[in-house]
C-alpha cells in the first residue's frame, strides 16, 4: 500500500481525481481517499467526503455528501452514496438523492 499526502492527484485517461491523501493498494488496484475528493472529467464534476476508485473496473465508489454535477446538461445529484461507472458513464446510486435541473427537482 502506498500513501500520498498534500495535494494528490490521480489521473486515468480522460478523469482527475484531487485529494489530500490517497491511499493506493497496489496489489489489488484501488485507492481511497477519506479527507474529501473531487473528480472532474470534461462532463462532470463530482465531489464527497470519502471514496474508492478500482483502477482495474474503471468504477468510482462515493460517500457521505455526493455532488455530481453535469456540465452538459446542467443537472446536479445530492445523494450519499453513488457508484460510476467511467466506461459505460452509467450512474448509480441508492437511498435519499435529489436531482436538480433546469426542468424541475426530482
Amino acid at each position: 500500500t502506498a500513501r500520498a499526502i498534500g495535494k494528490v492527484f490521480l489521473n486515468d485517461n480522460k478523469m482527475r481525481l484531487q485529494t489530500k491523501q490517497l491511499d493506493y493498494d497496489l496489489a489489488n488496484g484501488l485507492a481511497h481517499y477519506y479527507a474529501g475528493g473531487k473528480l472532474e472529467d470534461s462532463e462532470k464534476t463530482l465531489t464527497s467526503e470519502t471514496g474508492t476508485y478500482d483502477t482495474n473496473a474503471k468504477i468510482f465508489y462515493f460517500k457521505n455528501k455526493v455532488e455530481l454535477i453535469s456540465k452538459q446538461n446542467q443537472q446536479k445529484i445530492n445523494t450519499d452514496n453513488l457508484t460510476y461507472n467511467s466506461i459505460s458513464k452509467i450512474v448509480y446510486f441508492k437511498g435519499k438523492t435529489k436531482i436538480e435541473s433546469k426542468d424541475g427537482i426530482v
